[in-house]
Formats: structure tokens, C-alpha cells, sequence
């Protein structure tokens, strides 16, 4: 029996190009397209903009009795190419849209399209919270959900009223469903944070601390700046501005990146004293604080070494991302709300609101003063 064709053609390197092989089922041959300069970030662009075009033409399936899991498996295909960071790997939204699409499949699979309405969702809605998952994250996959079917509309699978109707399901309250409540992101031990330093910084060729010393400047530059997992564990030499007394890293892809907004990080003083040493390492285009093979860490891999190093101190185990929850609060401690919001890079305030923990001893002092 024949080996199936891939349906998505991979972005492969060519001497130094982004090439694809792509075989054209209509005249029967198979061509190479030349995109770009391998790991440009034009060329993953041009990469992602061939898989929409190849799935656009492509022959829609017959709108009249399409079920459920057709549509939930046709949005899949959608995600796979459509949820792509700008170096053409998936992003972690894919994974989240999977988990809420296996609910969908395990609880009304073969329901015909045109019958899911908000019985069928509350019906979705139950089944999650019997797996356990919060509160928070039971009403992010309902918005999902109904993001699938906005989708769908989209693509004339369903009509407009089908999406609509899904939108009278309204999130979880707290305290009004028996779904567990999010513990959220808590502050990190100091003492543990240090103590997890002082065994990276000492531990050389240990195992799974072989890049001590790197990981432990990971953590302090992390825990002066604020700045996200992914940025420190992405940060190329040539990305940092040293022109002023106050350098500034612009990460060339970011978290707000689709959405056309810049990001900086402020590097101090402090900061910079961290980071200097591996500045001169990693020369002009080499990744700063790089694992044995010279390559970047991925945020999952930075956790688990510091995971790792939690447990081999017997200290209280925290993630990165506590270090800029940390950093958010003492931001907002010493600048106050608006400054810690530049800081960190976000939006608006109430996601600072989020990271950045109100700190209860101005509220005590005011009551001492007061009361």
C-alpha cells in the first residue's frame, strides 16, 4: 500500500533557501517553490501565506449535513497553519484549541453542525468541569469553542445564527459552579530563588546542570527586568541597543508580535552587569545565554532546569514565570501602576493588575494611620 502524500507540504532547507516541494495533484507534477533565506522571518511569513493559499484552494466539503467532527477537524487543519510564530512553529494556542476540540469529539461528535447550540456547549461545559479543570480555564475553552464556530460561519459551513445562539452560554462565575477556582501565580521564595542560584552558579557538568552558571544569569537578568521566559531565553547580542546608559532589547518576535505591537525591555545597570560576560560569548548574532550545544533554551526546557534545581537543593519549587510576577510587584511597589505596565510590556493596566500583586503594606500602613 503507498505511504499518504503529506497534506502539508514541510518548509525545507535548500543551501542556504526556504524551499517547498510541492506536488500539484491537478496537472500531476511536482514543483519546487523558492520562499527566501532559510530562518528569515520574511520567508516563514511567505511559508505560512502558501499553506493559507493551498488550503483555500482546496474543495470545501458540502455544507448540508456536515457534522461536528468534520468541522472540528477541518479547524484543526486551519490551526496548524494559521497559529504559527514567526518561525513557522506552532504556537501554544494549537494545543489549547486540541484540548478543547477532544471535549467537543468525546461528548457530540456525530451531532449534525446545524443542531449545536448552547445545550450541546453547556453539555461540553459539564464534561470539562468533570475533568477537574478550573474555573478559569473552563470558560477560555468555551471562548474557543465558540471561536471554532465563528470559523465556521466564516467559511459558509454553518449559518451566522448557529454562532450566535452558542453566545448566550455565559462564562462561570466564581463561586457559583463546582469548578475548582485557579490558584493563579504566585510570588516566589527568595530563599529558594537564591539558594537555586548559588547551586547553578557552582555547578558545572553535573547532568542536567551542565549550563549552571548560564541558567543562574537567566534567572537574575529575568528577576531585574521582568521580562518574559521567552525573551530571555531568545536574546541575541545584536537585538541589544547599547547606546544610552539604560540598553533596550527588542525581541524581533514576541508574544504581541501578530498583532503589529513593539516590545522592549529595559536592561539596567545591575542588568547589565549580568548580562555582559555572555554578551561577549555570543558575539554578534549568537544567542546569549545558549544550553551546551550553543542553542536557545525553550521556556518549557528553562522551567524544568529550574525545576530540576529546585528539587536538587530541596528547596520550595517556583517557575520563571513567578520571577516576573516578582519583578511585576516590586515595579508597582517602587514606580507605581502605569511605569510597571511600561515595564513589563503590556497593553493595558489590567493585565499588570494581573501579574503585579497589590502589596499589602501600604494598605496596612493606611489603616494604622487610620484606624
Amino acid at each position: 500500500m503507498p505511504r499518504p502524500r503529506n497534506s502539508l507540504p514541510p518548509l525545507r532547507n535548500r543551501n542556504g533557501t526556504g524551499v517547498v516541494d510541492y506536488y500539484d495533484p491537478g496537472s500531476g507534477t511536482r514543483r519546487q517553490i523558492r520562499l527566501g533565506p532559510w530562518g528569515a522571518p520574511e520567508t516563514n511569513l511567505a511559508y505560512r501565506r502558501f499553506l493559507a493559499d493551498l488550503e483555500a484552494a482546496r474543495v470545501d466539503p458540502p455544507r448540508f449535513g456536515i457534522t461536528v467532527a468534520e468541522i472540528c477537524t477541518r479547524f484543526q487543519k486551519h490551526a496548524r497553519v494559521y497559529y504559527l510564530d514567526p518561525r513557522g512553529k506552532p504556537t501554544s494556542e494549537v494545543n489549547a484549541f486540541y484540548a478543547a476540540i477532544l471535549v467537543v469529539l468525546d461528548t457530540v461528535d456525530d451531532l449534525p453542525a446545524a443542531e449545536f447550540g448552547p445545550k450541546a456547549l453547556l453539555q461540553c461545559r459539564s464534561a470539562m468541569i468533570r475533568k477537574g479543570w478550573t474555573r478559569q480555564y473552563v470558560n477560555s475553552q468555551i471562548r474557543r469553542i465558540r471561536q471554532v464556530w465563528a470559523w465556521a460561519v466564516e467559511q459558509e459551513f454553518v449559518s451566522v445564527d448557529r454562532w450566535q445562539t452558542l453566545c448566550a452560554v455565559k462564562g462561570l462565575g466564581k463561586g457559583r459552579s463546582p469548578a475548582p477556582e485557579g490558584e493563579g501565580v504566585s510570588l516566589p521564595n527568595l530563599r529558594s530563588v537564591a539558594s537555586v542560584i548559588r547551586l547553578l552558579t557552582s555547578s558545572r557538568d553535573k547532568g542536567s546542570l551542565h549550563q549552571g552558571p548560564s541558567l543562574a544569569a537567566m534567572v537574575r537578568f529575568q528577576w531585574l527586568t521582568g521580562c518574559r521566559c521567552q525573551d530571555v531565553c531568545r536574546m541575541r547580542a545584536n537585538e541589544i541597543d547599547r547606546s544610552d546608559d539604560v540598553w533596550i532589547y527588542r525581541p524581533p518576535y514576541h508574544k504581541g508580535t501578530h498583532r503589529g505591537k513593539p516590545r522592549e525591555v529595559f536592561i539596567g545597570p545591575k542588568a547589565q552587569r549580568v548580562l555582559a560576560p555572555w554578551l561577549l560569548r555570543a558575539g554578534g548574532d549568537g544567542v546569549v545565554f545558549g544550553n551546551r550545544s550553543g542553542k536557545e533554551y525553550s521556556k518549557f526546557g528553562y522551567a524544568r532546569a529550574i525545576l530540576k534545581a529546585c528539587r536538587a537543593t530541596g528547596a520550595i519549587e517556583w517557575t520563571p514565570l513567578q520571577l516576573r510576577h516578582a519583578a511585576g510587584t516590586r515595579f508597582r511597589r517602587l514606580f507605581g501602576l502605569e511605569k510597571a505596565r511600561v515595564l513589563l510590556g503590556h497593553a493595558n493596566t489590567f493585565t499588570t493588575e494581573i501579574y503585579a500583586e497589590r502589596d499589602r503594606r501600604d494598605a496596612v500602613e493606611a489603616m494604622r494611620r487610620a484606624g
